[in-house]
């Protein structure tokens, strides 16, 4: 190896370094606000299943299935289209919803099968 191209490299190295930090430190902040919105998923999603389990109280109290397939669909076509609205592909988020709304009428038919064995419509 020559000691010019040790020279350029070691000097192509640092550059990469420099830039590998300044890129680091932009992203930095980005990378802080995207956890933030991760947290703010979670603690909405939390809160969505609260209600959740309120509502399988109710169904249960009044004899309603948890999976009312007309719900469903209105519930993923309405928030699709709410995406496709805000430039997020509605596929994405069709399917999204759909992991979301089965495991919430999973979680009520599990709240409404204890309720009922219980016999107490969950008070």
């Amino acid at each position: 190896m020559e000691i010019g191209s040790a020279r350029e490299s070691a000097a192509i190295f640092d550059r990469m370094s420099q830039a590998n930090e300044e890129t680091a430190k932009l992203l930095a902040a980005h990378r802080r606000r995207i956890d933030a919105l991760d947290d703010d998923i979670v603690r909405l999603l939390a809160e969505r299943f609260e209600v959740v389990r309120d509502v399988a109280r109710i169904k249960a109290a009044h004899d309603i299935p948890a999976r009312i397939p007309e719900r469903m669909e209105e519930v993923s076509a309405r928030n699709s289209a709410h995406g496709s609205e805000n430039g997020i592909d509605p596929g994405f988020v069709r399917r999204l919803f759909d992991q979301i709304v089965d495991a919430s009428c999973s979680l009520e038919d599990e709240l409404m099968a204890r309720i009922t064995n219980r016999g107490d419509a969950g008070r």
